[in-house]
């Protein structure tokens, strides 16, 4: 296994442990991506940090790409919240999460025709159904 980062040209930086595939960019230490090799229709930790959604998208198809592909009938970001979160902060985050997914799974060449915010525990959770 290689525990240590591996950047790409496109900045995408990807290593993996025996529970996950996860991604980062070294221009912004607060992004971050995790995917789980259990669940792998499960983003366990998709981390903006400062870059925008134009930026995020392409990096997001490549890490879903070189880490199995987009696979299964649905694809959950989980826990982008807690329950007792902001109502409206949690909206704004499942909007945003579902815009880049979304984006990501249609540039992967797949269409997803139904999302949802669902609750999981305490925690949010953003289901993107593919179609």
């Amino acid at each position: 296994m290689a525990y240590g980062w591996t950047y790409l040209k496109s900045g995408l930086g990807l290593r993996e442990d025996e529970f996950s595939w996860q991604g980062s960019v070294e221009s912004d230490p607060r992004f971050f991506l995790r995917r789980s090799k259990d669940e792998p229709e499960k983003v366990t930790d998709l981390l903006f940090g400062d870059l925008s959604d134009d930026a995020v998208e392409p990096l997001l198809v490549e890490f879903l790409r070189l880490s199995g592909g987009v696979v299964g009938r649905q694809l959950t970001f989980t826990n982008i919240g807690r329950q007792d979160d902001n109502h409206d902060a949690t909206v704004a985050k499942f909007d945003r999460v579902a815009r880049v997914g979304k984006r990501a799974v249609e540039l992967s060449g797949q269409l997803i025709v139904n999302s949802r915010l669902e609750q999981d525990g305490k925690h949010w959770n953003a289901v993107l159904k593919l179609g």
